[in-house]
C-alpha cells in the first residue's frame, strides 16, 4: 500500500481547483508490497481541467518490471479509468494498482520457493497476472436499418447515446437511414435498444458481427471506427441516401463486402 509520504504533487491542488494554474493536475503515488520489500510501483496520474468528465490519463514506472508487464498495466488502468468517464474513478485506480501489486507479489513469492535468481528477475518473469492477460471482450457490431432518418432530434440522439457510450461508427440520415455502431457487446446491445426505443414507422438490425477477444488489443483490432461515431449526410433532391457514398464510407473501413447483405445489391 502506499502512505501519505508516497505521495507526490507536480502543483498545489487547491490552486489547480481554484483555476489559478492552468495546467492539468498531476501527482505520483508509489505503492509497496508487503510481501517483497524490493517491489515497488509509481502510477502517475493527470487529471483533465475537465475531469471526472474527461478520464484522467495514467503512466505507470518501475524498476521491478518489465517493460512488457508495465505496458500490460499501463493499459489495465487505462481502460479502469476510461470505463467511468464522468464518474470519480481515483479510488479504483489505487484498488487497482494495489490488487496488480499484490497479485505479482504472491506469485513472485512462489517462484522464489524454487528459484536461486534475484528477486527482479523472478518478478520479471512472472507473467501479468490472468486477470490482465486474459479480460476476454466481447465484440459486436450492428447495422440497423430505419425506413428513414429525418428528425433532428433523434439523429442528435444517435450521435449523442453513441459518444456517451464510447461507442464508434456513422449514421446515414435520409431513406434509408442507417446506423453503424461497434464497439463491446453489452454497450451496443444496450445503445440499440435506446434508439430502436424513439418512435419509428419502422427499423430493424439488418446484419450484426460478433466475436469473443482475447484480450483488449485483439478487441481493438476489429474496432475499425475507433470510439469515433459520426453522421454523414449522402442523401439527394428527394431526401433519399445516395447508397454510392455509403459504399464509399464502407470501403474505406474495409467493410464493402458487407453492402449487399445490407441492402440487398452488390458494390
Amino acid at each position: 500500500m502506499f502512505a501519505e509520504q508516497d505521495l507526490t504533487f507536480a502543483v498545489n491542488f487547491e490552486d489547480w481547483k481554484a483555476g489559478r494554474v492552468l495546467s492539468d493536475f498531476e501527482f505520483s503515488m508509489k505503492f509497496r508490497s508487503q510481501r517483497l520489500s524490493s517491489l515497488t510501483i509509481d502510477v502517475t496520474v493527470t487529471l483533465p481541467r475537465l475531469y471526472p468528465d474527461v478520464a484522467p490519463r495514467i503512466r505507470v514506472e518501475s524498476k521491478s518490471f518489465s517493460n512488457k508487464q508495465l505496458d500490460t498495466v499501463a493499459k489495465h488502468l487505462q481502460r479502469v479509468v476510461d470505463a467511468e468517464s464522468g464518474n470519480e474513478s481515483l479510488m479504483l485506480v489505487v484498488q487497482s494498482a494495489q490488487e496488480i501489486l499484490d497479485q505479482i507479489s504472491e506469485d513472485s513469492s512462489d517462484h522464489h520457493a524454487t528459484s536461486p535468481a534475484t528477486s527482479t528477475h523472478i518478478v520479471q518473469s512472472v507473467p501479468v497476472p490472468t486477470l490482465l492477460e486474459s479480460q476476454r471482450i466481447t465484440f459486436l457490431r450492428e447495422f440497423i436499418l430505419s425506413h428513414h432518418i429525418y428528425n433532428k432530434t433523434k439523429r442528435e440522439n444517435i450521435l449523442d447515446w453513441a459518444k456517451e457510450s464510447k461507442l464508434g461508427g456513422v449514421s446515414f440520415p435520409g431513406k434509408p437511414g442507417v446506423i453503424i455502431v461497434e464497439g463491446e457487446k453489452k454497450s451496443v446491445l444496450e445503445y440499440s435498444a435506446r434508439v430502436k426505443s424513439m418512435n419509428w414507422q419502422r427499423i430493424r438490425t439488418q446484419l450484426t458481427e460478433e466475436k469473443l477477444c482475447e484480450d483488449f488489443e485483439e478487441f481493438q483490432k476489429l474496432c475499425v471506427f475507433g470510439e469515433k461515431f459520426e453522421e454523414k449526410h449522402f442523401v439527394n433532391h428527394n431526401n433519399h441516401l445516395d447508397s454510392a457514398q455509403v459504399l464509399a464510407t464502407l470501403t474505406s473501413v474495409g467493410l464493402s463486402d458487407r453492402f449487399h447483405s445490407l441492402f440487398g445489391m452488390s458494390g
